[in-house]
C-alpha cells in the first residue's frame, strides 16, 4: 500500500484543523447568545441602545404597520438594509432580541463564506481556512458577532463585492454588480465608504491599456453615485430633515480633519487596539516580518495589495474622527486577520525545507489562538444575564399593567420594544425635543440611568414615580443603575 508522502499528508492534516477551529468557534457563538457582554472592553454605551436603535423601523412596522415616527430617531432613512433583513428575521422567528442577533450570525455565517471564496481562488484552501480560524478565534469578533449591530453585516457587503469583482470576467458587469453591492453595503453603514480606494486600486491595475483604466474607474465612480443620487432625490423628497439630522449626530458632529487632531486621532486607534486587542497588533506586526523576510514574493498579488489597502483605508476613515467606540474596531479586526491569514497560510501551504521557519510560524498561529481561546472560554463558562432579565422584567411589568397601549420613552426604549414589542419612543434622539415628544404622545413609562438631568426638566409638568430598580452589565456605564418609571401628568 502507498503512503502519502509527509508533505501533503501535512498539507491535509492542516487543512483539517484549521476547519475543525472554524466550525467549533463559529458554533460557540450560539452559546448562551442572551448574556452579558463583558466587563471591561467596552466604554461606549451601545450596549444599552444600539441593538433597539438600528433595528427599530423594523419593530415598529411588526407593531404598527409603520416605519417612521414623527419627530423620533429614524435611522432606516439612512441605513436600511440590516433593518429589511431584520423584519425577515422577526417574521421567521419573532420579535426578541434573539431573533436580531440570529440574523447577526446570518451574516456573520455569509461573510466568512464569501471571504473563504475569495481567499481560496486567489492563494487555495490553506491561508483561506487560516483567515476563517482566526476570524472565527478572536475574541472581540467573537463577542461583536453575537450582537445585532452593523458592522459585521457592512463587511459583509464589502466581502461580497471584492468577490464579485473577483469572479466577474465581464468588465461591465463586473462594474455593475459590484456598484451595487458596494452601494448596500453603504446602506447598511455609510462608513463602508472606506472599500472604494480598494476598488478603484484593483480597477487600476487591472492588466489592461490606460484608457481602459480610466474608463471603467470612471464608470465605477459614476455609477455607484448615480445609485445613491437616486438613493438621495428619493430621501430629500420625503424625509429630508431625518436624514441630515443622522448625518449630523454621526458625522459632522465627529468628523475633525484638522492635522492636529487626525495626528492625535491615530494615536488613539493604536492605543485602544494595544489596550483592547494587543494579541492582533503582535500577529500582524509578526505577519508583516514574515512577508519582508521570508515570503516577500507575496507582495507582486495585487490582492494582498488591495487587502492591506482596506486596512489602510480603514484607519484613515476613523482618524479623522473622534469618536471611536469599540465595535469600530471590528471590520479592521476582521481585515488583520484575513491579511495574516493569507501571509501565514501561503507559506504553509509551500512545500519547504525551512522546517524552523514553518515551525515558528505554526506557533505563532497556535499562540494568537490559545490567547483568544482562554478568553472565549472563560467567558462563555461563567455567563451573566443581568441584561436581558432587566428588559423582560420591565416588559413583563408594563404589559401586566392593564394599559390598553403602552408606551414606553427612554434612551434605550428601542430595546425593550424589541424584546417586548411595547411602543417606544427615544427621549435623547431625534427630530423633535423632549417636551414636544411627551405632549405628542404621551408615555406611560420612562427608563433610564438613575439621576437622568430628563426627570427635573419635565418635573414641574409630570410626575416620575419608580416602579422598579436594576443593576445591569455591572453598571459599566456612567455607574448607575437602570430604573423604570410610571410617568402621571401633573394637572
Amino acid at each position: 500500500m502507498l503512503r502519502k508522502s509527509p508533505s501533503i499528508a501535512g498539507i491535509q492534516f492542516t487543512r483539517m484543523a484549521l476547519m475543525f477551529i472554524t466550525l467549533f468557534y463559529f458554533s460557540a457563538r450560539f452559546i448562551h447568545l442572551l448574556a452579558d457582554f463583558p466587563t471591561g472592553i467596552n466604554w461606549s454605551g451601545d450596549l444599552f441602545t444600539d441593538e433597539g436603535w438600528y433595528s427599530n423601523g423594523a419593530v415598529r412596522f411588526m407593531i404598527s404597520g409603520h416605519w417612521i415616527v414623527n419627530g423620533d430617531f429614524n435611522p432606516i432613512i439612512n441605513v436600511p438594509v440590516f433593518q429589511f433583513a431584520a423584519l425577515f428575521g422577526f417574521k421567521l422567528l419573532g420579535l426578541s432580541i434573539l431573533s436580531a442577533r440570529i440574523v447577526e450570525l446570518a451574516f456573520f455565517s455569509v461573510l466568512l463564506g464569501v471571504t473563504f471564496l475569495l481567499i481560496r481562488l486567489e492563494w487555495g484552501d490553506i491561508p483561506a481556512l487560516l483567515s476563517l480560524a482566526l476570524i472565527c478565534g478572536d475574541f472581540l469578533i467573537f463577542l461583536y458577532s453575537r450582537l445585532a449591530f452593523l458592522e459585521i453585516p457592512m463587511l459583509t457587503f464589502v466581502m461580497l463585492a471584492l468577490f464579485s469583482y473577483k469572479k466577474l470576467q465581464k468588465a461591465n458587469l463586473q462594474i455593475i454588480v459590484t456598484s451595487v453591492i458596494l452601494f448596500l453595503a453603504t446602506l447598511t453603514k455609510t462608513t463602508a465608504i472606506f472599500a472604494i480606494t480598494t476598488f478603484l486600486f484593483l480597477l487600476w491595475t487591472e492588466n489592461i491599456g490606460l484608457n481602459e483604466k480610466v474608463k471603467r474607474s470612471v464608470s465605477f465612480i459614476l455609477f455607484y453615485l448615480m445609485l445613491y443620487l437616486i438613493y438621495l432625490l428619493f430621501i430629500y423628497h420625503n424625509f429630508r430633515q431625518d436624514f441630515e439630522y443622522f448625518n449630523t449626530i454621526n458625522f459632522s458632529k465627529r468628523i475633525t480633519p484638522q492635522i492636529q487632531s487626525i495626528i492625535e486621532n491615530s494615536f488613539s486607534i493604536f492605543r485602544d487596539l494595544f489596550n483592547l486587542h494587543i494579541s492582533i497588533l503582535w500577529l500582524s506586526i509578526l505577519a508583516i516580518l514574515f512577508i519582508v523576510l521570508v515570503n516577500r514574493v507575496i507582495l507582486r498579488n495585487r490582492w494582498l495589495v488591495a487587502i492591506m489597502l482596506l486596512i489602510i483605508s480603514y484607519i484613515g476613515l476613523l482618524s479623522i474622527t473622534s469618536y471611536h467606540p469599540p465595535r469600530y474596531y471590528i471590520p479592521l479586526l476582521f481585515v488583520l486577520c484575513t491579511f495574516c491569514g493569507i501571509s501565514f497560510g501561503d507559506f504553509l501551504a509551500q512545500k519547504t525545507r525551512n522546517h524552523f521557519i514553518r515551525l515558528l510560524s505554526i506557533l505563532t498561529i497556535c499562540a494568537f489562538i490559545i490567547v483568544n481561546s482562554l478568553s472565549i472560554f472563560s467567558y462563555l463558562s461563567s455567563p451573566n444575564y443581568s441584561f436581558i432579565t432587566m428588559v423582560r422584567q420591565v416588559s413583563k411589568t408594563i404589559l401586566s399593567s392593564g394599559q390598553p397601549s403602552p408606551l414606553l420613552i427612554g434612551p434605550f426604549a428601542n430595546t425593550i420594544s424589541l424584546e417586548s414589542g411595547i411602543f417606544s419612543i427615544n427621549s435623547n434622539l431625534g427630530l423633535w425635543d423632549i417636551r414636544k415628544k411627551m405632549e405628542t404622545y404621551q408615555p406611560t413609562y420612562f427608563i433610564s440611568f438613575a439621576n437622568d438631568n430628563l426627570i427635573n426638566e419635565l418635573s414641574n409638568r409630570y410626575v416620575f414615580s419608580p416602579v422598579a430598580e436594576f443593576r445591569v452589565l455591572e453598571n459599566y456605564y456612567n455607574g448607575n443603575n437602570i430604573i423604570l418609571y410610571k410617568i402621571t401628568e401633573v394637572r
